[in-house]
């Protein structure tokens, strides 16, 4: 962009391109300068936040395996604590089971229905 307002007035000075032509063109590279700084930016503001949620993701991942290997030696009493700080007991959390193997999750894990028997 620079460039180009260095040649628009060396060719203003060669008399080559007129006053008011001159602050037109300059006005125009200006624009196109400040869409170019804009765009920059929003493209910094999209990788950072790109960033910051591919370090969460990370960060989860590595919990939830940190979790798992702690859930393969928990006592019972352990895996009901789990469940109580995931589902905790005050609405709108916590887990219904029904007679028929239903499990309806009102908290902060969602559970996938279960699979019917084919």
């Amino acid at each position: 962009m620079d460039r180009q307002k260095q040649n628009l007035m060396r060719l203003y000075r060669k008399e080559l391109v007129s006053e008011p032509d001159l602050e037109k063109q300059l006005a125009e590279v200006g624009g196109q300068q400040r869409g170019a700084e804009q765009r920059r930016a929003a493209l910094v503001s999209q990788r950072d936040a790109a960033v910051a949620m591919k370090k969460a993701a990370w960060d989860i991942g590595q919990r939830l395996e940190a979790l798992a290997a702690r859930l393969e030696t928990a006592t019972v009493e352990q895996r009901r604590e789990l469940v109580a700080a995931v589902f905790p007991r005050r609405a709108p959390y916590g887990l219904k089971l029904f007679p028929d193997g239903r499990i309806e999750a009102l908290g902060a894990l969602p559970l996938p229905p279960p699979e019917r028997p084919k």
